[in-house]
């Protein structure tokens, strides 16, 4: 009878003693860090010099004009801002564009995405088209203007005279030569109506978005709108008013 042999000798563990690696064994632990870019240059490549600092290119800029995000509206307006100030070349293919879409952004219903929109106007698109670059879009801008003036949203409403204050520090001249008559009549109609003027001539529909008639009414005219009564306003608000009808 053949005696079998013993192969393996098996260790014996006892309680409290590390257990000694094999020679043959595989490290099977897995160590990860986190690396935080906060500007990516992959998106960079071959779009040239001129980009913001989050890389992105004036085309980008103006299509997430129209984004659904208010946030995003507002990022690409201080994008755009950013990039004419460090860039002012960077308008000349696409100026009309630009100022098409900035323009827009001034009757946004977010009030961020309105201050984002004067800050691109005032800071960047109207220093950059100068005084001779202004002329072809002045009518538009001024358009533009009094639609602001006479929106039915009195938050617009109320940052429309900021915008003209902008216009008229760029280029007086072609303000007054383009303004329809009606604009300083809107002025003075801000002024007299207040700042809760909307509140006591319009109400909003219940969940429809239609506009009813209450006291005080809404006159023929589009955008006269003639409040019963007089809406509190800020001394500063009505001083800003003032000085906007006597520069105009």
């Amino acid at each position: 009878k053949q005696s079998t042999g013993i192969d393996f000798i098996r260790a014996k563990k006892k309680v409290g003693r590390k257990i000694r690696k094999q020679a043959n064994e595989t490290n099977t632990e897995v160590k990860a860090k986190r690396i935080n870019l906060s500007v990516q240059s992959v998106g960079a490549e071959g779009k040239g010099e001129q980009v913001t600092g989050r890389g992105l290119s004036m085309p980008e800029l103006l299509n997430q004009c129209q984004h659904y995000s208010a946030r995003v509206r507002k990022d690409a307006l201080d994008g755009i801002q950013e990039l004419l100030q460090n860039h002012p070349s960077s308008l000349i293919p696409c100026a009309a564009t630009c100022v098409e879409k900035v323009a827009e952004r001034l009757v946004d219903q977010e009030q961020i995405v309105r201050a984002a929109a004067r800050g691109a106007l005032k800071g960047g698109v109207l220093p950059a088209l100068g005084t001779a670059g202004i002329a072809p879009f002045a009518r538009r801008l001024v358009l533009h203007v009094g639609a602001a003036l006479t929106h039915v949203a009195p938050a617009v409403r109320r940052d429309a005279p900021a915008v003209l204050e902008s216009l008229l520090d760029a280029a007086p001249q072609l303000v007054g030569a383009h303004a329809p008559a009606a604009t300083l009549r809107h002025l003075a109609e801000l002024l007299r109506r207040g700042d809760d003027a909307a509140s006591s001539s319009l109400v909003s529909g219940a969940g429809d978005g239609k506009i009813a008639l209450v006291a005080g009414g809404i006159s023929a005219k589009f955008g006269d709108m003639t409040a019963a009564r007089v809406g509190p306003q800020a001394h500063q608000s009505r001083l800003s008013l003032l000085q906007s009808c006597r520069r105009f």
